[in-house]
């Protein structure tokens, strides 16, 4: 056989091993370089860590070096949260919370997201995305949150009772009000609570109203105990003065004369 048959039989092989190291040296070469970090490590490196919000025995870690991303996170987390694990979607909302409007968080672009999670049949997905609506205090947040005063879920109704008292709104004094009136001494204690908070003087009547009533039938002490010390202290942070005498009262008539 001549040298240059000889030369030409090889060549296949040799382009052969060529394209098999070039499956290798490609990606190599485009993970080293700036463009290949940026689009290549990076994103996979977000989504790991997003990923890993999953296991308890290191999902604290992940959080943390996912807050110290900063703006880089957010869009990965907004995304996330249609994640089909509930650890991961109730991560990711404590995160952009956290993360904030100062490190790139469009809370009025949040909000839609919040809204879907706030009816999400995971509990800790619901109440992590009720938290965060207290965070963000818009109109709509606060609208929602009313609404969440209803909820067939009684620690959810509790929740949102409380989260209304976090905002702050005026315009949810009056549903607080009349929450004062269900049957649920623990979701009054917390509209109580959150009145207290708000600091309207209409809520000042309704209160001591409810000071005058007896415990209803089959109510545990301990509970009704814990809902009049709220409506107290919701007094005590209304109108500013100590209401410990009637703490000490012993009688009806004194309670009545206080």
């Amino acid at each position: 056989m001549r040298p240059e048959e000889k030369a030409s039989t090889k060549r296949p092989d040799k382009f052969k091993r060529w394209m098999i190291a070039s499956l290798f040296l490609i990606p190599l070469v485009l993970f080293v370089t700036p463009l290949g970090y940026h689009y290549f490590y990076r994103p996979v490196k977000m989504k790991v860590l997003i990923q890993l919000l999953r296991y308890g025995g290191i999902n604290r870690w992940a959080s943390k070096m996912l807050f110290n991303q900063g703006e880089e996170a957010v869009p990965h987390l907004i995304h996330s949260l249609s994640d089909k694990n509930p650890y991961v979607r109730a991560g990711s909302v404590g995160l952009l919370i956290s993360l904030g409007p100062r490190k790139g968080v469009d809370y009025e672009a949040l909000l839609p997201h919040l809204k879907r999670l706030a009816s999400d049949p995971e509990d800790l997905v619901r109440h992590n995305a009720l938290w965060a609506l207290g965070e963000i205090r818009s109109e709509e947040a606060v609208g929602l949150l009313i609404k969440c005063l209803s909820d067939p879920d009684r620690l959810f109704r509790i929740n949102a009772a409380h989260t209304l008292g976090r905002t702050g709104s005026k315009e949810a004094v009056v549903p607080l009000i009349q929450a004062l009136s269900e049957r649920d001494s623990g979701l009054r204690g917390a509209a109580a609570a959150a009145l207290g908070k708000i600091g309207s003087s209409k809520a000042v009547a309704p209160l001591i109203a409810t000071l005058k009533e007896e415990a209803p039938p089959q109510t545990i002490p301990i509970q009704w105990s814990r809902f009049r010390r709220a409506v107290i202290e919701g007094l005590e942070s209304i109108t500013g003065r100590s209401l410990g005498n009637f703490r000490r009262a012993t009688t009806d008539a004194e309670r009545e004369e206080i």
